[in-house]
């Protein structure tokens, strides 16, 4: 009789194991939106910040260049 109870434990016992296992793999798909949204958030915010640089690198060139024709323009006046 023991050994009959110690099967069926055993059979219990792995029908929770597998049935917790699902639960799991359901909460994980559940949370995958979630986790992908906050991913794409870094991410839309890591690319928001490169692009933000960039202009600001383009704009510092431009004021270069801006000064560079008023350099230019000085010394043409300077050579009349």
């Amino acid at each position: 009789m023991d050994e009959m109870n110690c099967k069926r434990d055993k059979y219990v016992y792995i029908k929770r194991e597998r049935e917790r296992e699902r639960e799991r793999e359901r909460q994980r798909e559940r949370d995958r939106p979630a986790i992908m949204d906050e991913v794409n958030c870094k991410r839309d915010k890591y690319v928001y910040i490169k692009r933000e640089r960039e202009r600001e690198r383009e704009r510092e060139r431009e004021r270069e260049r801006e000064r560079e024709r008023e350099r230019e323009r000085e010394r043409e006046t300077n050579l009349r």
